[in-house]
């Protein structure tokens, strides 16, 4: 045989054998890159119906608070706008359902694949800022029902010391003041809650502008009886690793120690402590409305009389 001949059929040979193999290499590769793909989409699924859920319980008497209470349009505005975007992100979402099977089905190409990998990156984003903006939403519409309710049920008192204590009926104050006038020692188990105590975003620093009311009636009422004591206990849901969860309520609770203090209580009259999820207001922990019960501040009478 022709020694060019053979060696031209070599190559033809060797030439379709690459062919083959690297048509098989390429092919694996879009199905790897198809499946990381829907194996990210499939994840954002819960996501979506999570925070439609959400959203729709915020909705539950915005128009009430937007009509009722300062800042309360500002919130149903933001509300609308969260809506709309998990709206823009659930149309996207079930497009991509659709676009993700079909390419299962016909085998699109690299390119292609790699643009609907990038539509659900996208998804995912638009799904974290709704996410952000209803946990900030939550806190707000939680310290704006306290002040509706402040406005239809007023607790007054005036404190021997001349001040006037405002704030809700079953708010934080008329307990405390209650408490230190029914009892003569401190009593383990009576923890009241601060009811328009908030905290900047999820972070550890008293949103002075909104808790400054409470917090200067908090020092008024212990200006009032001397010898009373407090201590400031920290909570959180049950979300994350107990230790986070430890570290976040012991500095919230010191941070409210911190902000007391510097308002004029002596420190010796004022102590602060962690204790996570212990102790859950909503134990069922299940919602976003539950949980955000748990995140809470609370205080303790540790002494009543000298």
């Amino acid at each position: 045989m022709n020694v060019d001949l053979c060696r031209g059929a070599a190559a033809l040979a060797a030439s379709l054998i690459f062919g083959t193999v690297l048509g098989c290499h390429r092919g694996e590769t879009e199905a790897r890159q198809l499946a990381a793909a829907s194996a990210s989409y499939d994840g954002l699924k819960p996501t979506v119906a999570r925070l439609q859920g959400a959203l729709a319980d915020l909705q539950k008497g915005a128009d009430e608070i937007a009509a009722e209470v300062p800042g309360g349009g500002e919130f149903r505005a933001k509300l609308m706008a969260a809506e709309e975007v998990i709206g823009v992100a659930d149309a996207r979402m079930k497009w991509l359902g659709g676009e993700l099977a079909g390419a299962a089905a016909s085998g699109k190409k690299k390119e292609e694949i790699a643009a609907l990998a990038d539509q659900v990156t996208k998804a995912a984003a638009d799904l974290g800022q709704v996410d952000a903006v209803a946990v900030e939403l939550m806190h707000e519409k939680a310290h704006l029902a306290r002040i509706a309710a402040l406005h239809k049920a007023p607790y007054e008192r005036v404190l021997s010391t001349g001040y006037r204590i405002k704030a809700a009926t079953t708010g934080l104050e008329a307990r405390l003041i209650g408490f230190i006038q029914e009892h003569k020692k401190a009593d383990p188990g009576a923890w009241f809650d601060f009811d328009r105590l908030v905290f900047v975003g999820s972070g550890t620093d008293v949103d002075l502008p909104q808790s400054r009311s409470q917090l200067e009636n908090v020092v008024e009422i212990l200006k009032a009886y001397p010898t009373v004591k407090l201590k400031i206990g920290g909570y959180t849901d049950s979300e994350g690793p107990a230790a986070r969860r430890e570290k976040l309520s012991a500095s919230r609770a010191q941070a409210v120690r911190t902000a007391l203090v510097q308002m004029g209580v002596p420190p010796d009259r004022l102590q602060a402590a962690g204790y996570g999820s212990a102790r859950p207001a909503c134990p069922a922990n299940d919602t976003d409305d539950c949980r955000a019960q748990n995140r809470r501040i609370a205080v303790q009478v540790t002494a009543v009389s000298g």
